[in-house]
């Protein structure tokens, strides 16, 4: 039970044992220096301190990641056991539509339990309201002792007494006391006692003992004026808030009783240290009758427990220098921070290497994903508490992909997300949105282990109108985020504008209940930072009215450019760069953070949010350069084993040939490949990757044939096409239909761009000519802007009429004829029987 316990409150463990260790040390020290009792009581009461305020060090230390140790990987680094996605989550029974239960509005997120399960009793909030209860009652004991002590003050009565008054003439310069000590006569003391707890010390007297010449008065006094030096009601209050909040510290209660003994032996040193006789003294502790603790004030006697053991030291002579010294006292309380501190900063924080794990495979091949990897599954219902058919769901902050939920006759709203706890801060819990046609919700899960349930609601529209100082509307871009901060920043949608009305926008499919944070760009003006509330749902549409940018150098105070996050970046680049010998690099969702991140920087004006589509369907190929080379990055590629799927590892589609009963289904994730590898060492490194996440054994073997080739001859020397833009080469057929631009080195790599465009080889025999650049226009429709994985329409009119207006524009001679090549055609080879 205290194992769970612990488990589920991680800052259990670090209280309970911190504090029995403080406490445990400083009771040790306490007892090793019984013979002086003014260091040991030092040391106790630091114990006490280090008790309450070491685990909140060693809190602020964990939250902030500034632990002394680097922590071991908890994840594996070779992992064996494949991690795919699957249509129907087997985590997630299915329900029966007509029976579903229909869950309390508002987008809540609960976990799907049986019906019949019974209420459970939870013992830890039982132990958690014991606690509570224990505290309070001692709070109220605490409060109800420092009101009697308040009472015994305020019923007393000023004391004329020339015995009591020469006495404490006489006994304040021996401790060195130069305050007023007011004197009052309480009738209902039973002992000697001083008020701490003012300006100014009182000292009360039993009204009936004033007059008592047996009691020796200046030792008393001295006693009494010593708690008063020594600041002994400040550590009793401490030591009683201590047993207040730790209660079930059994430690904490001895150390309260161990404190209050020596500070009794500690005045009773002062006592002795300022030439009393020792043995009167000790006479007049037996004749003075207790107080006891009810009043919270330092009294001479307070119960007659210890009392033999005072009179024993007293009598002995046993007693030792009161002064602690100024240079024990700083060295102790150096030492006790020191150790705090360490004991604070002795823990484990993350390791930078641990937030992912590698499978290193054989012929370059790598696979890495986010440390921890998870699942978290569950259903979308619409509002009628039907399955909500098409929904798609993602986990904040990762907005980079979403998933639709299955169609057809899976279509009962389930859906699984791969996510990792490394996306969140310690403390957070992992949050959801889902939206349909039908209405959106945003929940949040505290047990992202079970099987959750999503009912969407009526969602909120965003709606209002950019516009100049002028009045005259902007088109600019708009990204919309949670006002809520997460580790990576999370846009979910980019605006939809209005064609009708210019300058208006308007932004649907928003659960309510959130506040959203707008952010706002055009070009020649600053940006802009908006937060608009939906937590009022009798607003359907949220008008933000006239939205005015101020010019780029307008002396107006505006939202900062978007800073990408320095460390999420570097994430990024360690994970997303190939080191030496490795040649193909597979890493799968769930994703760093780093990736957001990326994605961010290079492509904030065509962000994929929500509103993008599917799971799969964000292809964004970008090269980047670090110190491995030029690598090339294929985000969110798609799971499935094609021709397509080739070309964006940078295979050409012409050179693979795969069945069509071929049926191989990766996870979904993204694709490192080395620029400079050849084909064969891309294939080898892919058949890799397939067997450790498939256990299929798929191979790519090389076959001679002859096809189709464009053979390029003569001389490179540009002749502008007279209708055209002179300073560019135009790549188009017999149509021109919408153009796009585009520019490139070398002629070699035209051609490339050509013969990928085209799906057809290029062999190049041209003259060798210095060209510095080659600025192009291209027709889509013809040269697919990546590789080109569909025939050409209309091939037998568009192709000659391309390479006609080729040779006009370049010099040089295009002829088609059949050439040797090498396919590469896909086999699997059947598992072998054991």
């Amino acid at each position: 039970m205290m194992a769970e316990l612990f488990t589920q409150h991680p800052w259990l463990w670090p209280l309970a044992w911190q504090s029995t260790a403080s406490l445990a040390a400083g009771l040790g020290a306490s007892f090793f220096l019984r013979r002086r009792p003014a260091r040991a009581h030092q040391l106790l009461l630091l114990s006490l301190v280090a008790a309450m305020f070491v685990p909140v060090m060693s809190g602020v230390v964990r939250q902030n990641q500034w632990g002394l140790f680097v922590a071991e990987p908890t994840v594996p680094a070779h992992q064996t056991q494949p991690f795919v996605v699957q249509a129907n989550p087997a985590g997630v029974a299915a329900m029966p539509t007509s029976d579903t239960p229909v869950e309390p509005s508002g987008g809540a997120t609960l976990p799907m339990s049986p019906a019949h399960a019974p209420a459970a009793i939870r013992w830890e909030t039982a132990l958690a309201l014991l606690w509570l209860a224990a505290s309070t009652v001692l709070l109220l004991r605490l409060a109800i002792r420092l009101v009697l002590g308040l009472c015994l003050v305020r019923r007393s009565e000023p004391l004329e007494s020339p015995q009591i008054a020469e006495a404490l003439d006489a006994a304040k310069p021996k401790p060195g006391i130069e305050h007023d000590v007011l004197i009052r006569a309480a009738t209902h003391a039973q002992s000697p006692v001083i008020w701490c707890w003012g300006r100014k010390p009182i000292l009360l007297i039993p009204g009936d003992s004033a007059n008592d010449t047996q009691l020796d008065w200046p030792s008393v006094i001295c006693h009494e004026l010593a708690h008063w030096k020594r600041r002994d009601h400040i550590s009793a209050l401490f030591a009683e808030l201590t047993i207040c909040l730790l209660p079930w510290q059994a430690l904490a209660w001895l150390a309260r009783r161990r404190l209050v003994d020596l500070s009794e032996e500690a005045c009773d040193d002062w006592v002795i240290a300022s030439g009393q006789a020792g043995t009167r003294y000790a006479r007049t502790l037996l004749g003075l009758a207790p107080l006891g603790r009810a009043a919270l004030v330092p009294a001479v006697v307070t119960t007659r427990k210890g009392l033999a053991g005072r009179i024993r030291r007293i009598v002995e002579n046993q007693c030792s220098n009161p002064r602690s010294g100024r240079r024990w006292a700083l060295a102790v309380v150096v030492v006790t921070v020191g150790l705090g501190v360490a004991v604070a900063l002795a823990q484990t924080r993350p390791a930078q290497s641990t937030d992912t794990s590698r499978n290193i495979l054989a012929h370059g091949a790598v696979i890495e994903q986010a440390a921890p990897a998870m699942m978290i599954t569950g259903r979308v219902l619409n509002p009628n508490g039907e399955p909500a058919i098409g929904a798609r769901v993602i986990v904040l902050p990762m907005t980079m992909y979403s998933v639709e939920t299955p169609l057809g006759n899976n279509g009962d709203g389930h859906f699984e997300i791969p996510w990792s706890p490394a996306w969140l801060e310690p403390g957070e819990n992992p949050c959801l949105m889902a939206v349909a046609d039908v209405g959106a919700a945003f929940a949040e899960t505290t047990d992202p282990t079970s099987p959750v349930t999503i009912q969407l609601q009526p969602a909120a529209t965003l709606t209002g109108q950019v516009v100049d100082p002028n009045g005259r509307p902007i088109v600019c871009n708009i990204d919309v985020s949670l006002a809520r901060a997460f580790r990576s920043a999370a846009p979910l949608f980019n605006v939809t504008w209005r064609r009708d009305d210019p300058g208006k926008f308007s932004q649907s499919k928003l659960p309510y209940g959130q506040k959203y944070k707008l952010f706002i760009r055009a070009e020649g003006y600053q940006p802009l930072e908006i937060i608009a509330d939906t937590t009022n749902t009798s607003r359907n549409v949220v008008d933000l009215g006239r939205i005015i940018l101020q010019p780029t150098g307008a002396a107006h105070s505006a939202a900062a450019e978007r800073e990408p996050d320095p460390d999420l970046l570097e994430m990024f680049q360690r994970v997303y760069r190939l080191d030496e010998g490795e040649t193909v690099k597979f890493i799968k969702a769930p994703f760093v953070l780093g990736r957001h991140e990326k994605f961010l920087d290079a492509w904030s004006e065509n962000f994929p949010g929500l509103e993008r589509g599917s799971y799969f369907q964000i292809y964004f190929p970008f090269p980047w350069s670090d110190e491995s080379g030029r690598n090339y990055a294929t985000a969110g590629s798609p799971p499935r084993l094609d021709v397509d799927f080739c070309a964006r590892l940078q295979v050409p589609p012409r050179d693979v040939n795969i069945p069509g009963d071929l049926k191989v289904r990766l996870p979904p994730g993204d694709w490192v490949v080395r620029a400079e590898a050849t084909v064969e060492e891309r294939l080898r490194a892919l058949e890799e990757i397939i067997y450790a996440e498939t256990h299929r054994t798929i191979r790519f073997e090389r076959h001679a044939v002859k096809r189709d080739t464009i053979v390029v001859t003569g001389r490179y020397r540009f002749t502008p096409l007279s209708d055209k833009d002179p300073n560019r080469l135009y790549l188009i057929g017999y149509r021109t239909p919408s153009l796009h631009k585009g520019e490139l080195g070398t002629l070699p790599r035209l051609l490339r761009r050509l013969a990928d465009g085209l799906n057809i080889d290029f062999e190049d025999r041209t003259e060798r000519v210095q060209i510095e650049r080659i600025p192009y226009m291209f027709d889509s429709g013809l040269i697919h802007p990546g590789p080109r994985t569909t025939p050409i329409e209309d091939k037998e009119k568009e192709l000659p009429a391309l390479l006609d207006n080729l040779a006009r524009q370049t010099g040089l001679q295009f002829k088609v004829e059949k050439q040797p090549a090498e396919v590469w055609i896909v086999t699997e080879k059947a598992p072998s029987n054991p």
